[in-house]
């Protein structure tokens, strides 16, 4: 089985399943605006998560590599192989220690099971999530038929 490389966070999305139930029945062109406002939403997200990474030296070294996905739901990774740092190790090698510390490992913040950066900054802006998805899955939905 592969290495898993990056983050992937579920985020609870009021009525998701409902909502993407009726997007299969709509044409291609709705999927794509529901994409582009996704990744709108994602981008925010991405933003407010390199900001409070940029508060310790490791979590700083995983910035460049955290990023919003195209997809029908907000989605932001961080990791994989690009390489950071002075020994220019690949980013999955120090993303869980940067982001949940260590009880060994001294270059990392002492081990905290909630997260430093990514999952604090996803679990603070749940509401804004939840609320701008449904938004645009609601538009979407009116312009194409689907309400």
């Amino acid at each position: 089985m592969a290495e898993k490389r990056t983050i992937t966070v579920t985020i609870r999305i009021t009525g998701l399943r409902p909502t993407l139930a009726k997007f299969k029945a709509l044409p291609k062109d709705a999927d794509k605006e529901m994409r582009a406002a996704s990744l709108s939403i994602a981008g925010v997200l991405a933003v407010n998560i390199k900001s409070a990474a940029r508060a310790n030296a490791q979590s700083a070294l995983m910035v460049p590599s955290i990023r919003a996905q195209r997809d029908r739901v907000p989605t932001v990774v961080a990791g994989g192989t690009r390489r950071v740092g002075s020994n220019r190790v690949p980013a999955f090698k120090v993303l869980f220690g940067a982001e949940f510390g260590s009880h060994a490992l001294k270059q990392f913040r002492p081990f905290n099971g909630e997260g430093y950066f990514f999952f604090p900054t996803v679990e603070d802006m749940r509401g804004y999530i939840d609320r701008e998805f449904n938004e645009a899955a609601d538009e979407v939905l009116r312009k194409w038929g689907g309400l």
